[in-house]
C-alpha cells in the first residue's frame, strides 16, 4: 500500500538528489527493522506534534491522548517542556537537523527515514530506531529496493500523518501545526531560523475574515493538509489545537 499526496501539489526535495541516494545506500547497510503496516484501524487516539509557535501554549493538553508521535525540529524542546513521545519521526536530510537532538527522550522509538543524513543514525545508535521508507518521484523505484515507501509532503507533520495512517491511527490531533506565525519573530515554539518572505493572509470574507502572518511554504503546507483530507477523509478525524491559521481553516471547514 502506498499512500498518495493529493494532486496539484509539487513538493521539491530540500538536499539534492546524489546526496540524499547516499543516504539511502548508508540506511540500507544498517540492517534496521522497518516500519510495519496495520491494516486493521488503531483504536488509540494519537497526536502529532509540530513546532509552531501554539506549541508552547498547548502542549499541557498533550498528556490526554493515548500515543504522542513528535516530529523533526521539535525533540529537544519536548524534552525541556516534559512532553514524553512514544515514537519521533524524522523525514530531514540534511546534516544540520542532528542539532536539534542533544537531549535524551527516554522510551522513544525514532521513525527515522531512509533519505535521513548518515548523521542522524549516529546520533541515534543506541536507541530503538525503525527505517522507513519516503516516496520521492525524481529518485524512481530503484533505490527502494522493492520495499514500502510512503508518499511524502512538504513538512514533517505531514509526512507525520501519511506514517501514521499507514501504521492504522484514525484518531488524529494536532498541536504546534500552525502554518502562521503571532509575529515576524516567533515562527517556532523554540528558536529556530526562518529565511523566508512574511506573508499577510486572510481567511474566509475578503474584506472581514481573520489574518495570519504566515510564508509561501506554510501556505503550501495547510493547502496539502486540506487537499489531504479531502482525498483520505474517509480515513481518519483530525482535530488541529491551537489558535492558528489552520485551526482556523478546520473551523471555517466545520472539521
Amino acid at each position: 500500500m502506498q499512500y498518495q499526496v493529493c494532486p496539484n501539489i509539487t513538493c521539491i526535495p530540500a538536499a539534492n538528489k546524489e546526496q540524499r541516494l547516499v543516504n539511502m545506500s548508508h540506511a540500507f547497510s544498517l540492517n534496521l527493522p522497518r516500519l510495519r503496516v496495520i491494516p486493521i484501524a488503531q483504536t488509540k487516539s494519537l497526536a502529532i506534534i509540530g513546532g509552531g509557535p501554539t506549541l508552547n501554549d498547548t502542549y499541557k493538553e498533550i498528556a490526554n491522548y493515548d500515543v504522542v508521535m513528535s516530529c523533526g525540529s521539535t525533540h529537544d524542546h519536548l524534552t525541556k517542556l516534559g512532553v514524553r513521545s512514544n515514537y519521533h519521526l524524522e523525514c530531514d536530510p540534511e546534516l544540520m537537523q542532528v542539532k536539534y537532538y542533544q537531549t535524551n527522550k527516554i522510551g522513544c522509538t525514532y521513525l527515522v527515514a531512509s533519505r535521513c543524513h548518515s548523521s542522524m543514525f549516529q546520533v541515534l545508535k543506541h536507541k530503538k530506531v525503525i527505517l522507513w521508507h519516503m516516496w520521492e518521484e525524481d529518485l524512481t523505484i530503484e533505490p527502494y529496493r522493492g520495499e514500502l515507501a510512503i508518499k511524502g509532503a512538504i513538512s514533517c507533520v505531514l509526512c507525520a500523518l501519511s506514517t501514521a495512517l499507514a501504521m492504522g491511527f484514525k484518531d488524529i490531533h494536532f498541536f504546534g501545526f500552525d502554518s502562521s506565525f503571532p509575529d515576524k519573530d516567533n515562527h517556532h515554539a523554540y528558536p529556530s531560523e526562518e529565511s523566508a518572505q512574511m506573508l499577510t493572509t486572510r481567511l474566509g470574507d475578503p474584506e472581514t475574515g481573520p489574518q495570519f502572518l504566515t510564508t509561501s511554504t506554510w501556505i503550501a503546507q495547510a493547502r496539502t493538509f486540506h487537499e489531504m483530507q479531502g482525498a483520505w477523509g474517509h480515513e481518519f478525524k483530525a482535530t488541529v489545537h491551537g489558535d492558528s491559521m489552520m485551526a482556523e481553516m478546520q473551523r471555517q471547514m466545520g472539521r
